[in-house]
């Protein structure tokens, strides 16, 4: 009986024994399938009027997230990512990744960078480098500063896939994707012309500019989204001629959708000539309602001043804002304020700009 007790103790420990090797087996398995190392693929498209660089792709950049939990995420300082130019307007982005779900964002003329000052002393938007695990909205993207407080002069226009960054990707094995890379701001256009008998430029009469801009966004989500409670900035520049760009209305309407602007704007510049109007141009984040003041100084020392209400700087359209200065020598009119949808695919909704 004994023995027969031994003989059936000893079965019992090789079958547990041998169960605990294969739940090894199979955890060691489970292991290696979640943190084996594959290749993605991104081909990111964007419209000719992106206007790549000289040098191709340096300034296109992958920003990797890692999901944490159903409502946080994690920034991967690594992987490497690789960029290559396959046309005019297409790029492929390349890295391997840890098996999980990520979510990417792809961008052009982004600056990314350690601190804030850092991102302060440049003339594009920036995102300050962040490892907390956090929600996806709350990644933002920054408005250059000066010491001021106020707006810099954005010069290099952002392009995100803002759409696609939402939709985590569960990335289990080898990988190709496809995005595009939207336009991700406003433009503001600022039109001086003058009005009269004669082909007069309009700085004959006028020494300098000012504008003073509130209440404009100074963040934006790398999804596209408007911050709510986010930051405000002014933004003020003083201009003279040498500021200006010719400006030609036959040109000018290249830019938009099917060549249409306000019918009100397209009307009162129809006449105009590159002789007798000038441009400035400024990109800035959506935002629903800006205020300020336009202050233009005579060649006498005479100052007149003009309100601009409520200015709407909506994602993929150009705010247009037209001042003459007529032919009365002192008489400033603000002869409108329009949208017009500039030309590429949709961005947002069915507002084409760039894209």
């Amino acid at each position: 009986m004994r023995n027969s007790y031994r003989i059936k103790y000893g079965i019992c420990l090789l079958l547990m024994a041998s169960l605990f090797a294969s739940c090894n087996k199979e955890d060691s398995l489970d292991n290696e399938l979640s943190s084996r190392t594959v290749n993605i693929t991104f081909n990111a498209s964007t419209n000719s009027g992106a206007n790549p660089t000289s040098e191709e792709t340096s300034d296109l950049r992958a920003l990797v997230f890692r999901q944490t939990s159903d409502e946080k995420v994690q920034w991967l300082p690594q992987p490497e990512t690789s960029w290559s130019r396959l046309s005019e307007d297409n790029y492929q982005m390349s890295c391997q990744l840890e098996t999980g779900i990520y979510h990417f964002s792809l961008s052009k003329g982004l600056s990314v960078v350690e601190t804030e000052e850092e991102g302060n002393s440049s003339n594009q938007c920036f995102w300050v480098e962040n490892e907390e695990s956090q929600s996806l909205n709350s990644y933002v993207v920054q408005h250059p500063k000066g010491e001021d407080g106020k707006l810099k002069e954005c010069t290099v226009a952002l392009f995100l896939n803002q759409d696609d960054m939402e939709k985590g990707k569960n990335i289990e094995s080898n990988q190709d994707f496809s995005t595009a890379l939207t336009h991700a701001q406003a433009r503001l256009d600022f039109i001086i012309g003058y009005k009269g008998d004669d082909e007069v430029s309009p700085f004959d009469r006028i020494k300098e500019i000012n504008i003073e801009l509130t209440g404009i966004n100074a963040a934006y989500g790398l999804t596209g989204k408007e911050i709510q409670s986010g930051p405000k900035a002014g933004f003020s520049q003083t201009l003279g001629s040498e500021d200006f760009d010719g400006f030609d209305f036959n040109s000018y309407k290249q830019d938009f959708e099917k060549f249409i602007i306000s019918k009100d704007i397209s009307a009162s510049l129809s006449g105009v000539t590159a002789e007798t109007a000038k441009i400035k141009k400024w990109l800035f984040f959506p935002t629903e309602s800006v205020s300020g003041t336009l202050s233009v100084t005579y060649n006498n020392g005479y100052t007149k001043d003009v309100s601009l209400n409520e200015l709407k700087l909506s994602e993929n359209m150009a705010t247009i804002v037209v001042v003459w200065v007529s032919q009365e020598h002192l008489k400033l009119e603000l002869e409108g304020i329009g949208e017009g949808k500039l030309d590429g695919f949709s961005g947002t909704g069915e507002n084409g700009f760039w894209n």
